[in-house]
């Protein structure tokens, strides 16, 4: 039986022995940084990173967050409440004084305004695009350069940003720990986070007009931050939940954000007229993340909280009951079925995967939590949406309702596209892949032995329902 690591091992031999003859492949240098990451050997592998851009500094303005662990504001270590909060409004004022949108950057790069918007990773992906990057930065204008730093990651000189935007801003920009200096060349400037400009398509204000929220995410790349305690960039899951629920739906309600991340679900709500949001999630750096947000997008901490928890267990008082209940509960929760055994022996602790990623062995591990004490958490006739990756998605409907629901049963309902849907092979191959030095055999057969066929995405869709609810 292939043993899991294995591959990571052979890789890291074949490019060690391919490095030995070919020192300037900078190429293999990275691909050596990765494998070494794989394997539990940050120290290595940022020295791997380090050396391939010194072979090829071009690499520096298209990957330099590879090198950088953060900086003052998003680094390993939290800083307090008020540096927080004034970095936020610092990057609000910089940000909405050039127009940072959605559909100006869309525009920009040329993309339809029409569909969907655009995931992070595919805004981040335009930083190898030469055209874009012309695009963005022939006019030498604050929008342009902020679009190349916080939204498509690209590093920018400091003398034009000095230029552009003048020395006060940058120096503000760079004390607040907003921009960080490259590793090998300090004249180059680089965003710690990616900062996201979701437009809200409906009413929320007074006069209107659509708004703007942004969210702080951490790239989609490796860095010198352990890859577990990431917070998640917006994806397709986030914006379909971020955006599935109509401003009447939320206008005046109590909203639970579970597994909230960069509060990105949360703080939509409450841009469009939540009363109250509470964003809980295990991982500490998301509360922070989701507390600088709310600051970026001028939130009162009365209107947005976040807090450090699993699911529900913050919102129990001295009795063991929920303090709050709540009239929404939204939810992102972990849902990549990540079977132990098919990871290297490494992959445990800060080199595990990604807190925001691994559902356990069958994905369903936190869902089953949020879904079996969501009842105890909902006002009368509450709903919750859950946006998820489900095993055997097709009968999922009879085991999901069979979950034990304390004081109140709910009545739920799945929605789903068949074409959503992955065999156990297939899903197996692709989350594998994701995953350096991953055994797509042995995804495959602790998934077969957990009794799973396929696995589908879609919403869960509960509400909390008086007196006896027919599960049929």
């Amino acid at each position: 039986m292939e043993q899991a690591g294995g591959i990571a091992l052979v890789a890291l031999r074949r490019i060690q022995a391919h490095l030995h003859n070919e020192p300037t492949d900078f190429c293999a240098a990275s691909e050596l940084g990765f494998a070494l990451k794989a394997l539990g050997n940050q120290q290595l592998a940022a020295r791997a990173h380090l050396h391939a851009q010194v072979m090829r500094p071009a690499l520096r303005l298209t990957c330099g967050q590879r090198l950088i662990d953060g900086g003052s504001t998003f680094g390993r270590d939290e800083p307090n409440a008020t540096h927080l909060t004034q970095a936020a409004a610092t990057l609000r004022a910089v940000l909405s004084a050039a127009s940072f949108s959605g559909v100006a950057a869309q525009k920009r790069l040329g993309l339809s305004v029409v569909r969907s918007p655009p995931t992070g990773d595919t805004f981040f992906s335009y930083r190898l695009k030469d055209e874009a990057v012309l695009a963005l930065g022939r006019d030498k204008q604050p929008q342009g350069l902020l679009f190349l730093l916080f939204l498509l990651g690209r590093a920018v000189p400091s003398p034009l940003l000095e230029a552009t935007l003048g020395m006060e801003i940058l120096h503000c920009l760079l004390s607040h720990g907003l921009l960080v200096r490259h590793t090998l060349d300090s004249t180059l400037l680089l965003a710690p986070v990616q900062i996201y400009p979701l437009d809200l398509p409906w009413p929320s204000s007074d006069a209107g007009t659509p708004v703007t929220l942004l969210v702080a995410t951490d790239w989609e790349v490796e860095s010198l931050l352990p890859a577990r305690q990431l917070v998640m960039p917006i994806g397709d899951d986030s914006l379909q939940l971020a955006l599935g629920v109509p401003s009447e739906a939320v206008a005046g309600k109590h909203v639970l954000d579970l597994c909230c991340g960069s509060g990105v679900q949360g703080l939509a709500a409450a841009l469009r007229g939540a009363n109250t949001v509470l964003g809980v999630d295990v991982n500490p750096r998301c509360v922070r993340f989701t507390r600088f947000n709310a600051a970026l997008n001028a939130l009162s901490t009365g209107m947005v909280r976040a807090v450090e928890g699993s699911c529900y267990s913050p919102l129990r008082g001295d009795g063991g009951g929920p303090e709050q209940l709540f009239d929404i509960i939204l939810a992102n929760p972990p849902f990549v079925a990540v079977p132990q055994i098919a990871l290297p022996p490494c992959m445990v602790g800060d080199s595990g995967p990604a807190l925001y990623a691994s559902g356990g062995c069958d994905g369903t591990e936190v869902l089953q939590e949020i879904i079996g004490l969501a009842a105890t958490a909902l006002a009368p006739s509450g709903c919750l949406l859950c946006v998820t990756e489900l095993p055997n998605i097709r009968v999922a409907h009879h085991w999901l309702p069979m979950l034990p629901q304390p004081q109140h049963a709910l009545e739920i309902f799945i929605v789903y596209n068949p074409r959503h849907r992955q065999s156990a092979a297939q899903y197996a191959a692709y989350r594998a892949s994701e995953r350096a030095g991953a055994s797509p055999y042995l995804w495959a057969a602790a998934l077969d032995a957990a009794g799973i066929r396929d696995i589908g995405f879609g919403f869960v869709i509960a509400r909390r329902a008086e007196g006896n609810v027919d599960e049929t």
